[in-house]
């Protein structure tokens, strides 16, 4: 009996569509309204017809390998037949095998990605001023950081052959040699310093020559599949559980922030007045990042740390105060869930013009983190350092928020909110409208407060930085201040 293939509504074509739309958290959006139906047995069939099929006209590796991730994020319950979705992959590679390993079982790849590079690059080949100028602006520079490393290690012209391949699928697939994608953006906007986060049609031929160049490196340089592999993560672009990260609603105790700092400074005595309240105190927040309110700055945000610190402790340079990224590994399965890795205070300490301290919370790093989330992780997304946890520490996703586990106890959750989101931030260090705090339940915070280590003390670093103009046509000029308190709370 012939199949029964149901017609796609506009609704998931629209939704097709936006996996192409050049904003990263557009894609990350509809590929979860995706899932959704697929798991929904009443869209089921149609919505995996339709995804196999917008599979099939997929012309690079990168966008091939971007509807596998999809496929793997969704129930095992309601993925297709291997036979469905291998016939329907023009472009294969290392990680769409990879992908379909995951998928279906090990041994379960497709193979033929051998042969899906353009050869060896002629000598000297250079990709020209337009490969030149975008390598790094398409797409992220740790593309070209980890072809250069590898050529330098091994004497092999990696750099040419990544050239070589998106000089081939720009020619093949006539593709045109766009810049910046204006349109999307405020013409004076940008010329003041204000910049989108965007990926088009050119990431994704960069993304597919990189894939490349590592698919004939296996094949002709003999590099070994695993090493390969941890070049290629990066293109992934959404992990297990990680994507299931939602936004929750802006926090009310933000609402108490001094926020006229920005005229009047950084006072201590207004600073502890907010941290020692009653309101904050019952919120056990231990670290948050918050973009400013519009009418105050539209470009900006104000970051505040919970630091143990020895009484002479004072600031040297602001940078040098930080919440250290640890890396967690999801490669395996590509999930997020897991052991948070466990670190050593002392490697932690940070000194200041005098004294020293050490971060109460870390950022979580996962790797690969999927670059469709790229946003929140150039915010951050810290947590509770392990050094200061009893016993096996788990990370995981629920209820939209991270949560560190202990045992049966959820000791720590970290939320993501939005402000008036949109892609846009300030040029060299600017984020985008989104924040981030990490509070603690209430027996744990008190204790984080109460009970430092041993000679040191509890206390708060806080740093703000925006981006104003006086003039619509002046540019935007970075603005920041910093300050530490302690909460005089401590032993």
């Amino acid at each position: 009996m012939a199949k029964l293939v149901v017609p796609a509504s506009n609704s998931l074509l629209i939704l097709l569509d936006r996996l192409r739309w050049p904003i990263p958290l557009v894609r990350w959006q509809s590929a979860m309204r995706i899932r959704e139906l697929m798991e929904n047995p009443n869209t089921t069939q149609t919505t995996v017809e339709a995804l196999l099929h917008y599979l099939g006209s997929r012309r690079t590796e990168s966008e091939v390998c971007s509807i596998l991730t999809i496929f793997y994020m969704t129930s095992s319950d309601f993925h297709p037949e291997r036979s469905e979705v291998v016939r329907n992959i023009r472009c294969p590679s290392i990680l769409s095998d990879f992908l379909l390993e995951r998928l279906f079982g090990w041994g379960k790849g497709q193979g033929g990605w051998n042969s899906c590079h353009s050869g060896r690059a002629p000598d000297g080949f250079s990709g020209g001023t337009y490969f030149e100028e975008h390598k790094c602006a398409h797409v992220p520079p740790v593309l070209f950081n980890s072809l250069q490393e590898l050529e330098q290690q091994s004497g092999l012209p990696f750099l040419s052959q990544w050239a070589f391949e998106w000089r081939n699928l720009c020619d093949n697939m006539n593709a045109k040699f766009t810049r910046y994608p204006e349109f999307f953006d405020d013409t004076m906007e940008l010329r003041s310093g204000i910049v989108g986060q965007y990926q088009t049609f050119q990431s994704e031929l960069y993304r597919s020559a990189h894939i490349r160049a590592l698919s004939y490196a296996v094949s002709a340089w003999k590099m070994p599949i695993p090493r390969a592999l941890d070049k290629l993560l990066v293109h992934i672009p959404l992990i297990h559980r990680l994507c299931d990260i939602k936004p929750v609603a802006k926090p009310k105790w933000l609402d108490d922030f001094p926020s006229d700092c920005l005229t009047s400074g950084l006072q201590e005595s207004r600073l502890l007045s907010f941290f020692n309240s009653e309101t904050f105190l019952n919120s056990g927040v231990l670290s948050f990042v918050s973009p400013f309110d519009t009418k105050d700055a539209k470009y900006g945000h104000i970051s505040a740390s919970l630091l143990y610190a020895s009484p002479d402790f004072k600031v040297a340079e602001p940078n040098d105060v930080y919440q250290p990224a640890i890396l967690v590994d999801s490669s395996k399965d590509l999930s997020f869930e897991g052991l948070w890795p466990t670190r050593q205070m002392s490697n932690a300490i940070m000194g200041g013009s005098t004294g020293n301290a050490v971060p109460v919370c870390n950022e979580i790093m996962p790797r690969p983190y999927g670059h469709w989330m790229g946003n929140y992780f150039q915010t951050g997304f810290p947590t509770v350092a392990s050094y200061l946890l009893e016993s096996e520490h788990q990370l995981r996703v629920r209820k939209g928020s991270v949560e560190l586990v202990i045992g049966d106890h959820v000791r720590a959750t970290t939320s993501v909110w939005h402000d008036e989101w949109t892609q846009h931030y300030a040029w060299g260090g600017g984020n985008s409208r989104n924040g981030v705090y990490v509070s603690a339940s209430p027996e744990f915070a008190e204790c984080i407060l109460s009970k430092p280590p041993t000679g040191l003390k509890a206390g708060w670093f806080v740093k703000y930085e925006v981006w104003q103009r006086e003039r619509d046509f002046d540019d935007y000029v970075s603005k920041s201040e910093h300050k530490f308190v302690f909460t005089g709370m401590s032993s």
